[in-house]
């Protein structure tokens, strides 16, 4: 029996990519859409293409962007609501209860530690962590919703061990593997994929067994090659900071 509960049914993320005006998720499929309402889209997309230096640009989340309209309240309340929404698409779910928890964490570990870490690197580090993420940077999947039906259907192994938590945060010294009934697929997504950004450097990939390492922690690599877009993190943190 179908549930009539229209919540729980399953929207694809490129149909918000209007909404925030860019491919937050990096998705190649949009671009053979055909449809009237994508064309304008798709014009300004694919411009980048014909400039080969703003084909794939690097956005350091850490700067601190003040907005041009910030004395208007109601313009500023639709930008940070929309960066909130956003940063939950590319992370394919993340809850703002779970948001609230790593905001959270991540203002103890700047107010407990004697570096000169900012709070946004601290959020990042905790959401590049988790499994699914991994799993995706490492390209052995296209999306994140790949990742995380993998993890859900016990596909992933970490340390020998089956894992079916998406949010599980991997550490250094982990070594993820896949069930050998999920190889054939696996060699499906990474012969589909275009290795880009190439992976970080937090993580070693044997794609001959189906292997990942974690050989460092994500803090000590550059990981804003993983964004391709501006999230605008301290305006997100800024609203959960009281």
């Amino acid at each position: 029996m179908v549930s009539k509960n229209n919540h729980s049914r399953y929207r694809p993320s490129y149909k918000y990519f209007l909404r925030f005006r860019g491919n937050i998720k990096n998705h190649n499929k949009i671009l053979k859409f055909k449809k009237e309402k994508w064309q304008t889209f798709l014009f300004h997309l694919t411009q980048r293409e014909t400039k080969p230096n703003l084909f794939y640009k690097v956005f350091d989340q850490e700067v601190y962007l003040v907005s041009k309209f910030t004395s208007l309240f109601r313009r500023r309340f639709k930008q940070n609501l929309q960066n909130k929404r956003a940063l939950s698409l590319l992370y394919s779910g993340l809850t703002e209860k779970s948001l609230k928890r790593k905001i959270g964490n991540a203002m103890k570990k700047v107010l407990f530690s004697n570096n000169n870490r900012t709070v946004v690197n601290y959020l990042i580090e905790s959401l590049e962590s988790r499994l699914d993420i991994i799993i995706l940077r490492s390209h052995f999947v296209l999306s994140v919703r790949n990742a995380q039906q993998l993890i859900s259907h016990g596909f992933v192994y970490i340390n020998g061990g089956r894992v079916t938590k998406k949010s599980y945060l991997v550490k250094k010294g982990d070594i993820i593997t896949f069930s050998r009934s999920a190889h054939s697929i696996l060699v499906d997504f990474v012969s589909r994929s275009k290795i880009w950004p190439i992976p970080p450097k937090y993580i070693q990939i044997n794609y001959r067994i189906f292997q990942i390492v974690v050989v460092d922690r994500v803090s000590h690599s550059n990981i804003f090659l993983n964004f391709d877009s501006f999230l605008n993190l301290n305006s997100v943190i800024k609203k959960y900071k009281y």
